[in-house]
């Protein structure tokens, strides 16, 4: 055999091969009759994401709404509370570069299987896409991305819920109003359709906890504890006779929300009925913050109903020491302002979002709601 009868042979090996490896990555979702990878090599031709301000998200039960404004990304369903900017921007640059494996040639009545159906026609709804449009300042539609059925492999392992188990190694999508089906790599399993799930994470947090104080309604409940400084045990202000309060029950209130995230923001008429007012905590830090805590009871979901107030009184100017030079002067006064700004930044970032109800798990504040006789 010559020498070009051979690279032609090991070409054509390696030609069957690729086609073999895309078919078996199709796995169990695959179609009849495909055609090679097209011409085309990416799902949008010309996507202007920089011109999308706004992406609308439809399934046949749910829409979601990301809207762009002069404060960055708001989520509409929640009052325009911020977005995650960062989610966002990249589920936008996936979508620009998103990239073609295999075009299956099929026609719009095999949709159902590829879970491609339109939401908007109510029909076979489980069967329905995830169709996600991204829209200008004006409101008008640039591009349309349907989301459809993941594609899955066996992996030769068993599946803790039964049968082979699989994983997915791409999805099936089409653009707008498009007959054409694609078979993506991308399986966009962190795309979410809650509004809840694009809520920028932002939260306060309480940092040098010098007091703490809880107010229940009930009298003989409520307590204060303080400490002299930042390395210094709790006691108890205004002990009654007898009382001792126990240094292992209160210990972890030093940490007192200290890293509290949220899970939702309520709002519109549901923020009237959640509004929280069974207990209050009052937090003041050695830093000059002040915060009040409101709680709800907890929930049969094992959560709370939670909004806070925050206030903060800082040291404006340093004492300067008696033999500084003015170089020592000029670095300790630098650094002195440095600090200044970076809690008055924190007072603003957590100002902005005081009043607002937010939906917590336990965990952030139930070793704090204790009664006095608790903690003695």
């Amino acid at each position: 055999m010559g020498q070009k009868a051979l690279i032609r042979l090991l070409v054509i090996f390696a030609v069957l091969g690729a086609v073999a490896l895309l078919l078996k990555a199709i796995g169990p979702g695959k179609v009849d009759t495909v055609t090679a990878t097209t011409d085309r090599s990416k799902v949008f031709e010309n996507l202007p994401i920089n011109d999308v301000a706004q992406i609308r998200v439809k399934t046949y039960d749910s829409e979601l709404n990301l809207k762009k404004s002069d404060q960055g990304w708001q989520v509409v369903e929640r009052d325009n509370f911020a977005a995650k900017e960062s989610a966002i921007v990249e589920f936008l640059r996936k979508a620009w570069d998103l990239k073609i494996v295999q075009t299956p040639e099929i026609g719009e009545s095999q949709f159902a299987r590829l879970n491609l159906l339109d939401p908007a026609k109510g029909q076979d709804v489980e069967k329905t896409a995830t169709v996600v449009s991204f829209l200008d300042a004006s409101g008008k539609e640039v591009g349309a991305l349907w989301l459809g059925k993941a594609a899955e492999r066996k992996t030769g392992e068993a599946s803790p819920f039964g049968g082979p188990g699989t994983t997915e190694t791409g999805r099936y999508v089409k653009t707008g109003d498009s007959p054409t089906v694609y078979l993506v790599s991308e399986t966009f399993s962190n795309f979410e359709t809650e509004p809840s799930d694009w809520l920028k994470e932002d939260f306060f947090k309480v940092e040098k906890v010098k007091t703490i104080a809880i107010q229940t309604g009930t009298a003989a409940d409520d307590w204060k504890l303080t400490r002299e400084d930042e390395s210094g045990d709790f006691t108890l202000a205004d002990t009654k006779d007898a009382e001792e309060l126990d240094p292992i029950k209160v210990g972890s209130m030093k940490n007192a929300f200290s890293s509290p995230r949220f899970e939702d923001v309520i709002t519109g008429d549901e923020a009237k009925d959640k509004a929280p007012n069974k207990t209050t905590f009052v937090v003041e830090t050695f830093d000059g913050f002040t915060y009040t805590v409101k709680l709800s009871d907890k929930t049969d979901l094992n959560e709370y109903y939670l909004s806070y107030d925050v206030s903060g009184k800082f040291q404006e100017a340093r004492k300067p020491g008696e033999e500084e030079s003015d170089e020592e002067k000029k670095k300790l006064d630098d650094e002195f302002a440095a600090g200044l700004k970076t809690l008055q930044d924190k007072l603003a970032a957590e100002k902005a979002l005081a009043g607002k109800i937010f939906k917590v798990r336990a965990f952030v504040a139930e070793s704090l709601v204790k009664k006095r006789s608790e903690i003695l």
